[in-house]
């Protein structure tokens, strides 16, 4: 399973920010200096633990998809599991970044359409197949690189077939939804690139309505496939 998050919100300065040890014995420090004092030590906690919480939210994503991934093969846990690993990755723009300049073309029902399509194949392809790959391998994380609108979750297994394998996780915020997962790199192969590079070969050389024809045939193929 996937290693539980185990880090602890310091805040430092407080024996500091407290020590009276220098007031003389018998003076009195009014009540509102007290309160002044300790809103100030709050606003300072709560500024830290929320950049802290901030910082530490694109792993907590990466986590809610192993998680959900794994649990996919589980007929009573499926929808739900399913759903939570659709909330953390973007295939909505995986699918405009695939079609490129012939999202514009589309009105909404057809970018409906088309998203639409991609999101069930990773219903019913990407998530079974992840699952089979991450069955029973405890994921180690590594470096994160966290900025204000992008993030790097690095990861790696080690797999029976595979070998160690290097799985880099990239993010980046949206409005609404926070974080979200646009791009999956293995051994710094990117899969996402590569699902839209073979999008786009099916759509230069056929055109849009046979690329439809083709996504949906295969998914024909891959519902066919899982029963």
């Amino acid at each position: 399973g996937v290693t539980c998050l185990n880090r602890y919100l310091k805040c430092t300065g407080w024996n500091a920010v407290l020590d009276f040890s220098h007031q003389r014995p018998h003076m009195k420090i009014p009540t509102s200096s007290f309160a002044l004092l300790f809103g100030l030590v709050t606003n300072v906690v709560n500024v830290e633990t929320a950049a802290e919480a901030a910082r530490l939210e694109p792993r907590l994503q990466v986590e809610k998809l192993l998680q959900a991934i794994q649990e996919v093969p589980d007929v009573a846990r499926r929808s739900e599991a399913i759903a939570r690993a659709h909330s953390v990755l973007d295939i909505a723009g995986l699918a405009q970044r695939s079609l490129g300049s012939d999202w514009g073309k589309l009105d909404a029902a057809g970018k409906d359409e088309f998203t639409g399509l991609l999101v069930k194949i990773f219903a019913i392809r990407v998530y079974p197949k992840s699952a089979e790959f991450f069955k029973e391998l405890n994921v180690s994380f590594g470096e994160e690189e966290v900025g204000e609108e992008k993030a790097v979750v690095s990861t790696s297994l080690t797999h029976p077939k595979e070998g160690r394998v290097d799985i880099a996780y990239k993010l980046r915020i949206q409005e609404p939804g926070g974080w979200k997962i646009y791009e999956v790199e293995m051994d710094e192969v990117p899969m996402g690139a590569n699902l839209r590079s073979q999008i786009r070969k099916v759509l230069n050389k056929d055109g849009y309505e046979a690329l439809l024809k083709k996504l949906q045939e295969k998914i024909k193929e891959f519902e066919e496939e899982a029963k």
